[in-house]
């Protein structure tokens, strides 16, 4: 899920370890909020519950940007990618579940500097590109 503060022009991501990028010359990647839908649960469920998870952010409207395979041709996992609006000033510091062994850090880029990693190439998940090419499609970036 991509967060923004539109009021204090912030997009908040996260920074976690991640096994498959382990041979890489930095296993810590910047990323959307997410989590994997467990029994019971809808998506909007785990949105909200990944979001509280992570980065500590209360999310109310979720809006859908999009559902997509990951990589049909070999798997039937899907994601089902929203943004929502909240107020970054009551999100900070590291996150997780001991349970899950896991940091995760906050982080909070001004919609320029995110656009500026996004469009250099800096970011190295396909949901994050995905979501930010469709909040820049969105967006006026003066």
């Amino acid at each position: 899920m991509l967060l923004e503060d539109p009021v204090r022009d912030e997009i908040v991501l996260i920074d976690q370890f991640r096994a498959g990028a382990l041979e890489s010359d930095n296993p810590w990647v910047m990323d959307l909020v997410a989590g994997m839908v467990e029994e019971n649960e809808t998506p909007e469920d785990v949105a909200r519950r990944e979001a509280e998870e992570e980065s500590g952010a209360k999310v109310d409207a979720l809006e859908i940007i999009s559902t997509f395979y990951n990589s049909v041709g070999g798997s039937s996992e899907r994601t089902v990618l929203y943004y929502a609006k909240i107020d970054a000033s009551k999100v900070d510091g590291v996150h997780g579940l001991d349970h899950e062994n896991e940091d995760i850090r906050v982080i909070k880029l001004s919609r320029r500097d995110f656009f500026e990693q996004l469009t250099s190439g800096k970011f190295r998940t396909a949901s994050l590109v995905a979501a930010g090419y469709w909040l820049l499609s969105k967006t006026s970036i003066d």
